[in-house]
């Protein structure tokens, strides 16, 4: 069965740190999510912040992945002018030494609070049209996979809420027909539960039309859209802290044989990480006494769309 991981902010505090870490390794988790940002001052930790905080952590949890801010530049400037701050975030995730980094598809910078669901009042603002800004993306999303391979990097884009920046980057296809259009070899899939949840997709069938492009999980819980706010919708509770079909998870994972760390992006106090694993593993308990004895055909496999 899967290894789970849990993300674990940065924290300054040694001991604060440690006793958590430690409450994490006791309950079963093996992984870790990162933080390249420095939260409590509101900025991108230092390379000696970072070293000292994936030492620690490291003695406890295997580091997996973490998570970028922008993409691109300001929409009207040119591409190239992202690249010194994306080659330091891909150093920083170097000195972590986790797998993969995730990226928003389309998050830019300049863009306005509220303005992720209603990015084209972002885009007008600067003149430039979706299908031109989407180019945008495409070219510097390849150029950062190019620079990550430096690293042995994976970079992930995560599928983001219905409505955000423009539904660039929605669904498992929207994400594929990226990953198509990049063409690296190092760029995957980040499935995010509680966004998919959001946006009302069916957890199977995004699945395993991922297939073999999945390379890693922010999981979290929801009761899916009930709000206009995002901040309302979007809550990443522990699994079953909500209505998302984690048997229809379990079951696509087992259909494209998925083999990576599961990774929650929830709080990692102990009361919310107990909880979350404590019923992650009832619904792999459910999943095996009731359909533990199914089996795909081989034409059931091969018939499977699996990243196309």
């Amino acid at each position: 069965m899967w290894e789970l991981g849990i993300q674990v902010g940065y924290e300054k505090d040694e001991k604060k740190l440690r006793e958590k870490l430690e409450k994490l390794v006791k309950l079963g988790y093996r992984f870790v999510f990162l933080s390249l940002f420095n939260a409590e001052e509101k900025r991108l930790a230092t390379d000696e912040e970072l070293e000292k905080y994936s030492k620690i952590v490291k003695e406890y949890l295997i580091p997996y992945t973490t998570h970028a801010l922008f993409l691109t530049d300001e929409p009207d400037k040119q591409p190239n002018s992202i690249f010194p701050y994306q080659k330091e975030i891909l150093y920083k995730a170097n000195i972590l030494g986790v797998k993969c980094i995730t990226y928003h598809f389309g998050l830019c910078k300049g863009i306005r609070e509220g303005e992720d669901f209603a990015f084209e009042k972002c885009l007008n603002r600067y003149n430039v049209s979706v299908e031109d800004f989407r180019k945008l993306n495409i070219y510097v999303l390849k150029e950062i996979c190019k620079i990550a391979k430096e690293y042995n990097l994976t970079i992930t884009i995560e599928n983001l809420p219905s409505s955000c920046l423009c539904d660039l980057g929605t669904t498992v296809s929207d994400l594929l027909k990226i990953i198509k259009e990049v063409n690296e070899d190092n760029l995957g899939i980040c499935f995010d539960s509680g966004h998919a949840n959001i946006s009302g997709l069916d957890f199977y069938e995004e699945i395993c039309k991922a297939g073999k492009y999945l390379k890693e999980t922010h999981f979290h819980d929801n009761i899916g859209k009930i709000s206009n706010k995002n901040e309302i919708n979007d809550m990443h509770q522990p699994t079953g802290i909500g209505n998302i079909n984690w048997i229809k998870v379990i079951s696509a994972f087992k259909k494209i044989e998925y083999k990576n760390p599961v990774i929650f992006e929830i709080s990692s106090d102990f009361e919310t990480a107990e909880i979350n694993i404590t019923n992650w593993k009832r619904f792999l308990e459910i999943w095996e006494a009731r359909f533990s004895n199914f089996k795909w055909s081989k034409d059931e496999r091969e018939d499977m769309v699996v990243g196309t």
